[in-house]
């Protein structure tokens, strides 16, 4: 089993986690032996597992039961078994679900439109990660001073030539998760779609595929 190293921030959840990983509050829990999910501390390191719970395009998202659903029609509406959504969500009575849960169902592919500007980036660079021009990027942005970008800052990243297909260029200090989380991807699908053996090691200009 793949498995990443994550070490807990100020402020994070195991639910932010699991999101941005590509795998549930439930699975993490477990692997790590927390009998309390709310109970995690800053500094903590978690292993987490993030190949057996995503197909090809890998992750998940959230699903918020509606009134009349059944774990079996949102089953079938997202390509997976009962069995396994209700193990994916630690459900023990698949006819018992309720309006307003949120449930973990596997992503149909990867989300990749929006990057998150970190301290000391440029939008030429940005560009240049993503196999796009900053003309293009800025345009995308309606950005009218390229040198002009502040961190935290969404931009949207155009389609480039090669259609659908999105790729990110490794920079020194990247991490996957940070990759996944500026990206807009889980991790799991990063290590999915790149077939990475060893997910904790990243080298600067290695290219990794976001979106097929």
């Amino acid at each position: 089993m793949k498995t990443i190293i994550y070490t807990v921030k100020k402020g994070d959840t195991l639910y932010d986690i699991a999101k941005h990983c590509g795998t549930t509050v439930n699975v993490i829990a477990r692997y790590n032996g927390i009998a309390v999910p709310d109970m995690i501390y800053e500094g903590q390191i978690l292993r987490i597992p993030v190949t057996e719970l995503c197909g090809a395009k890998g992750g998940l998202r959230e699903y918020i039961v509606k009134k009349g659903d059944t774990l079996a029609e949102i089953a079938v509406a997202n390509d997976i078994s009962v069995e396994a959504l209700a193990d994916l969500n630690g459900i023990s009575d698949p006819d018992l679900i309720y309006e307003g849960q949120a449930l973990m169902i596997p992503a149909r592919g990867c989300s990749d439109r929006e990057y998150v500007v970190k301290k000391g980036d440029t939008l030429s660079g940005i560009a240049e990660s993503f196999g796009t021009d900053t003309e293009s990027l800025a345009g995308e942005n309606d950005i009218s001073d390229p040198d002009i970008i502040t961190a935290g800052q969404g931009l949207s990243i155009p389609e480039t030539d090669n259609g659908d297909r999105l790729e990110y260029t490794v920079q020194a200090g990247d991490t996957l998760w940070g990759i996944a989380k500026r990206t807009g991807v889980s991790v799991a699908c990063l290590i999915n779609l790149n077939r990475l053996t060893k997910p904790d090691c990243l080298m600067p200009g290695q290219t990794l595929l976001i979106r097929e």
